[in-house]
């Protein structure tokens, strides 16, 4: 058997009006055999909304009732406030247009309430929870330069345009610059590619920890680099 501390801890966060189904849903929780799982509860929206906005937990269920407005309601006014964690909407009836609608707002599961058991929670959690960490990967694979972990073209351009607008705004300057490495062909030539990477490697953390939290450094392809300073004097 697993013990507990070999568990992965997951923090659940459950909006739902009725108290009889937040105990169930925490019988069903303590049945897991993936994670150990902690369960915060609101049972209003207002007290759901600040708990989706503080982005603490790794899944949100959702009731699809909640008084005068819906558990869509709460979704798209969580996104709003920043919410980033998955969410699975519960209902107790079963509507396909419910479950359309529900889709289309951004939710990664509906399950209606009378055909929930442990088993089908445990799954559509952990379901929610790998699906969530794989978006996020192929958000970093598409903004981030995997040989230096730093941000690429991509991601540079947007950042640029940001600190540009940023900088317009409040009337300051914004600095950019452009750098390449002298004689890096004759690396890559004479010792190796191994060498080159290893090279272009060690100049992206050079620049990123001389930069301030608030500068950008960015590779935008072979030995060329690019760091946006805000704030400036001069």
């Amino acid at each position: 058997m697993v013990q507990n501390d070999a568990l992965q801890k997951i923090s659940i966060a459950l909006i739902e009006d009725d108290e009889d189904d937040y105990v169930i849903i925490q019988d069903y929780l303590h049945e897991f055999r993936w994670a150990e799982a902690s369960l915060e509860w609101a049972d209003n929206y207002d007290d759901g909304l600040v708990l989706m906005s503080e982005n603490r937990h790794a899944v949100y269920l959702l009731d699809y009732r909640l008084g005068n407005e819906t558990g869509l309601d709460l979704l798209r006014a969580a996104a709003e406030k920043g919410c980033k964690g998955p969410v699975i909407v519960l209902t107790g009836q079963d509507d396909r247009r419910v479950d359309l609608a529900v889709m289309e707002s951004g939710a990664v599961d509906y399950l209606v309430k009378e055909r929930i058991d442990a088993e089908m929670l445990e799954r559509a959690i952990r379901y929610a929870i790998d699906r969530k960490e794989a978006e996020l990967k192929l958000a970093r694979l598409a903004h981030y330069d995997p040989l230096t972990n730093v941000p690429n073209r991509i991601l540079f351009r947007d950042r640029l345009q940001r600190a540009v607008e940023r900088a317009r705004r409040g009337n300051q300057a914004v600095a950019l610059f452009f750098m390449d490495l002298d004689g890096f062909k004759q690396v890559n030539d004479t010792l190796g590619h191994e060498a080159g990477d290893e090279l272009i490697r060690c100049v992206a953390e050079r620049l990123s920890v001389c930069m301030r939290k608030s500068d950008s450094v960015a590779r935008i392809g072979g030995d060329e680099f690019t760091v946006i300073l805000e704030d400036i004097e001069t």
